[in-house]
C-alpha cells in the first residue's frame, strides 16, 4: 500500500453522482486504498465497477462497511437514519462516518443517537458567513465532529 493512503478502506453507500465523484477524487489524489460501493441498483453498481469508480460492490450495507475506515453516506437525507440503522452491525470501532447531504441538523438528530460508543460522526456544516462570488453566496466550511462515548 502506498505511503499516501489516508483511507485504507472507504465504503460509499449510494454510488451515484456525489458518492462516485468523491471516490474518483480520492482515487485521483492517491489517498484511498479500496473503495467498496453499496446501493440498491445492481446495474448502477456494475457500471461504477466497470468505470473504476469502485473496486468492488455489494448490495448489503453491513457487508459494505465491514472493516471500512471511512463510511460516506450518499443517499437522500430522509433515508440516512434508516440506512445508518441497517449498516450499524458492520461498523468497526473507530470508523468515521460522514455524509454528502446538504442538511445537517436533521442528519445529526437522526444518526447521532444510533452511533455506537467509540464511533465518529463527522459532518460538514455551512456557517452563515457567506462571501459573494458573482450573484451566489459561498459559505465558509467547517467540520463538526461528534465522538460518541
Amino acid at each position: 500500500m502506498s505511503d499516501n493512503i489516508l483511507i485504507p478502506r472507504l465504503a460509499i453507500i449510494g454510488v451515484g453522482l456525489i458518492g462516485g465523484s468523491l471516490s474518483l477524487a480520492l482515487k485521483d489524489a492517491g489517498v484511498v486504498g479500496e473503495v467498496v460501493g453499496c446501493g440498491r441498483g445492481k446495474p448502477n453498481l456494475e457500471k461504477a465497477l466497470e468505470l473504476g469508480v469502485i473496486d468492488r460492490y455489494t448490495r448489503d450495507p453491513v457487508e459494505a462497511v465491514k472493516d471500512a475506515d471511512v463510511i460516506f453516506l450518499a443517499t437522500p437525507v430522509k433515508t440516512l437514519g434508516t440506512v445508518t440503522e441497517e449498516l450499524l452491525p458492520g461498523l468497526k470501532p473507530g470508523a468515521i462516518m460522514t455524509d454528502g447531504g446538504s442538511v445537517k441538523g436533521e442528519v445529526i438528530n437522526m444518526i447521532e443517537p444510533l452511533m455506537p460508543e467509540g464511533s465518529i460522526l463527522s459532518l460538514d456544516i455551512r456557517l452563515p458567513e457567506p462571501k459573494r462570488v458573482g450573484q451566489r453566496p459561498h459559505f465558509r466550511p467547517c467540520i463538526v465532529v461528534s465522538v460518541v462515548s
